[in-house]
């Protein structure tokens, strides 16, 4: 199989898109989850090109086992919405149960369905809509753990 001549944003080097320095991650532990395996790999990708350290996994289930075995690693939950036998919001309840304090972000394209207030009951404390580019998304994550206590 043929490499393509120019790979997609997530497999650029982050620095070649011209990030700013405060929208790189610093090595921080991001647990993500999406039950799409094509955007849980892309989406790991993009992490780790932005510098942090990805826990990716395509069941919510397995995911929050992983989180439940070592939450204090995690500065991030990144979560999509629909997922089979758990959605994000519930996944995202169930993180905040233990960790009240991390950040949890919703990336989804189906965010729509549901009222600020379940997000925010939640645990939710971003939203990111599906497709979204590199620099939104290094923006984003950068908000959030500003956020986090130090």
């Amino acid at each position: 199989m043929n490499e393509p001549p120019s790979p997609p944003p997530a497999d650029r080097p982050a620095a070649s898109l011209r990030l700013q320095p405060e929208h790189q991650g610093r090595g921080e532990h991001v647990l993500h989850v999406d039950d799409d395996p094509a955007v849980t790999l892309s989406l790991q990708r993009l992490l780790q090109k932005l510098g942090y350290h990805a826990d990716s996994f395509n069941c919510p289930k397995a995911a929050l086992d992983h989180f439940r075995a070592d939450p204090a690693r995690f500065r991030l939950v990144l979560t999509d919405l629909m997922m089979p036998g758990m959605n994000g919001l519930q996944f995202a309840a169930a993180v905040t149960t233990l960790r009240p304090e991390l950040p949890v972000m919703l990336f989804s394209a189906y965010a729509d369905g549901c009222s600020a207030q379940e997000i925010k009951l939640s645990g939710i404390r971003e939203v990111l809509i599906k497709p979204a580019g590199i620099i939104p998304i290094a923006e984003a994550i950068r908000r959030a753990l500003s956020a986090l206590p130090t």
